[in-house]
């Protein structure tokens, strides 16, 4: 309905579904915004646009994936992140996982499973267990614990490495190509990741 725009909100712990709420604002992609929490759902971003990034309420504007489940579009230099049970279809800013060149303060680099987005950033250090995709410091990604001589959880911290300059630090690691061969995108062809050997 008009004065009011479709968001992300959350019934439990975190986004799980959507819902219309008050339009309060004409924010757009890369403007400063405030969020008033997932209970809530409301920003002060247009329509088609989300407060995200966010640190104690305050924010950066980012616009909402179009098109089709099967076919989602976001603007240049963004992807389509669709998660949280598809409540939420976020176009993140996407980025280089060597270069770590995310705009946005207190984001970091991470791999989705598929692509590398702009995400909150965590700060556990290389070697130490982590959960989620974006648990550990930039620059490093949580992989199986099989991956990692001694690994104390189910899942590590390890870090990204450039394979025509392949430097690990981990004892036991060495740099190995994080794409199967023909795989990569344009750009990533040198990107490795330290981890066991064979």
């Amino acid at each position: 309905p008009e004065g009011e725009k479709c968001a992300a909100w959350a019934m439990g712990d975190t986004w799980d579904s959507n819902k219309c709420v008050p339009l309060k604002g004409d924010g757009v992609t890369g403007d400063d915004c405030v969020y008033d929490g997932a209970a809530l759902g409301t920003d002060d971003c247009d329509v088609g646009y989300m407060c995200y990034y966010t640190t104690d309420g305050v924010g950066s504007c980012i616009p909402l994936c179009t098109g089709s489940a099967d076919d989602p579009m976001c603007p240049d230099n963004f992807n389509c992140s669709i998660s949280n049970d598809g409540s939420l279809l976020l176009c993140v800013y996407n980025c280089n996982p060597l270069l770590q060149d995310c705009v946005i303060e207190g984001t970091g680099c991470y791999f989705d499973g598929s692509l590398f987005n702009c995400d909150p950033d965590g700060d556990i250090p290389e070697g130490d267990p982590c959960g989620y995709i974006n648990d550990c410091s930039p620059g490093l990604i949580c992989l199986d614990a099989v991956d990692f001589p001694d690994c104390a959880g189910a899942a590590c911290c390890s870090a990204y490495c450039d394979l025509n300059d392949p430097v690990c630090s981990l004892a036991g690691t060495e740099c190995v190509a994080f794409w199967d061969m023909g795989q990569a995108p344009p750009g990533q062809e040198n990107l490795g990741v330290c981890v066991l050997p064979g």
